[in-house]
């Protein structure tokens, strides 16, 4: 479960509150599930849960970073012709 909060931590940082905020908090609801997975000793369940949050939480962090390259950042400026 440790990858799968690290990941969604990246994620974060990486701006996909912003960027993708839906697959950002599916990872966060999946974390959670294997947390409480843990509670009830549903080990298997648990584990799979952590990997799907760690999955959906590098694809989240990816697509932010796709998407804040995309724009331009404040100190560049628009070419000129």
């Amino acid at each position: 479960m440790s990858d799968a909060r690290l990941a969604i931590g990246a994620a974060r940082d990486a701006g996909a509150a912003k960027h993708a905020p839906v697959m950002l908090e599916d990872a966060t609801i999946l974390l959670r599930s294997a947390e409480q997975n843990i509670e009830r000793r549903a080990y298997a369940a648990a584990r799979r849960d952590a990997k799907l949050a760690k999955s959906m939480a590098t694809d989240a962090r990816v697509a932010a970073e796709s998407a804040s390259n995309k724009q331009p950042r404040a100190t560049e400026q628009p070419l000129k012709e």
